[in-house]
């Protein structure tokens, strides 16, 4: 893995701040900000040492912003900024509404440690790219995607301060009403289709640094309309795990057959 690059945010206080990690929907976001928009962005990554595709991801990054440096002309792509999940200040009250959120939408633990680093460290407003879909109904009071339309402009929730869910006005949500296959679309009418194909959205990678097929973020990939995405290998690898659900083969056999499959 590639040594990462540590900066100071406070020098850039005009840039676009970014959640980046190498998938397909911040690096849309990325990448249209910069070559298309013309507008600088510091993008930051946060370590999970217990997330399976970490080297993939860091590697993704660092060849994208690459990419992306090489091509830009009025825009600017800043050096990575990396932290750590595993060094968050701890916020009680943060925390409180997280659990709530927990209970009532059972939400990922991945918002507890983000939602702590952005308020460690000032970086009130930043960008998080997620879907539009029912998880984050109650961030648009939508339920149509693509309704919100995309823009440079991004969403900023503004929700009642005593109520869980405002843990998401630490967050602006740019990607909340456009799809993947939509993205693809702008992404070939401005011109950066080939950078965006870089992007990294495997969950559980093969020995080899593969998509495995069949991991959640896989599944999804084929689902949203980007199977090409897939190489032949991990589309095998998916219809025969999904042959195995079919069959309700029992679960510790199916983990054995995609750790197999994997090469691990």
């Amino acid at each position: 893995m590639n040594e990462p690059h540590h900066r100071d945010n406070a020098p850039y206080p005009d840039s676009r701040k970014i959640f980046w990690t190498g998938g397909w929907d911040s690096t849309f976001r990325v990448v249209d900000l910069v070559l298309h928009e013309g507008l600088t962005v510091l993008p930051f990554y946060v370590i999970d040492e217990g997330r399976q595709s970490l080297t993939q991801e860091i590697d993704t990054l660092f060849h994208i912003h690459e990419l992306v440096s090489a091509q830009t002309h009025r825009g600017s792509l800043l050096p990575i900024v990396f932290l750590r999940a595993d060094q968050a200040t701890r916020d009680e009250d943060l925390r409180e509404k997280f659990h709530a959120l927990q209970r009532k939408r059972g939400i990922g633990e991945q918002y507890i440690w983000l939602a702590e680093i952005t308020k460690e460290h000032g970086l009130d407003g930043i960008e998080m790219c997620v879907q539009h879909n029912e998880d984050f109904f109650f961030l648009t009071g939508s339920r149509n995607p693509g309704t919100d339309g995309y823009g440079a402009a991004p969403l900023r929730p503004v929700l009642p301060e005593n109520s869980p869910e405002s843990l998401f006005n630490l967050f602006s949500f740019p990607t909340l009403g456009i799809s993947k296959r939509e993205m693809a679309t702008l992404a070939a009418e401005r011109g950066f289709t080939k950078v965006l194909e870089h992007s990294w959205f495997c969950h559980m990678p093969t020995r080899a640094g593969k998509p495995c097929g069949f991991c959640v973020p896989c599944r999804m990939t084929a689902a949203k309309g980007l199977s090409q995405r897939l190489p032949p290998s991990a589309r095998t690898r998916g219809i025969i795990i999904r042959a195995l659900e079919r069959g309700h083969a029992p679960w510790r056999a199916r983990r054995w057959v995609k750790r197999r499959l994997r090469g691990v």
